[in-house]
């Protein structure tokens, strides 16, 4: 037999939540809960079950978790594309200067200059950004 656990508090039954608000679109977003929009957002339907069974009985108390990893995970995609530009603007700028590949519309001087200036200074960047994370 599996024990019965009381539920967490907060917004972990309707009742409660009916109870506790008094407008009515917070009344709502209390019944809806968090949970089930993160599952609904999602093709899974066991993990729309799954958080919403989560978002019923935490309530919101997790939420703040949301907000620490999409901020985590932009800051990681920002770095890792600033790391990888350098390498992509060498290669382009090496694809745009070969003839046989861009035929009569390769980089003039000015462009060359421009393209290697922006390439240096984003190497540069990336190194600085090694060297004060190590």
């Amino acid at each position: 037999m599996i024990p019965a656990i009381p539920p967490a508090g907060g917004t972990a039954t309707v009742e409660a939540a009916i109870e506790t608000g008094a407008h009515a679109f917070r009344r709502f977003l209390k019944i809806l809960g968090p949970g089930f929009i993160t599952g609904a957002s999602d093709d899974d339907p066991s993990g729309i079950g799954t958080y919403a069974v989560a978002g019923a009985s935490l309530g919101f108390a997790t939420l703040w978790t949301a907000l620490v990893t999409l901020i985590r995970a932009l800051v990681w995609s920002a770095m890792i594309n600033g790391c990888l530009a350098p390498v992509l603007l060498c290669l382009i700028m090496l694809i745009s200067n070969e003839p046989a590949v861009m035929g009569k519309r390769v980089n003039g001087t000015a462009m060359n200059w421009l393209g290697w200036i922006t390439t240096g200074v984003m190497t540069a960047a990336v190194i600085g950004l090694i060297a004060t994370t190590v």
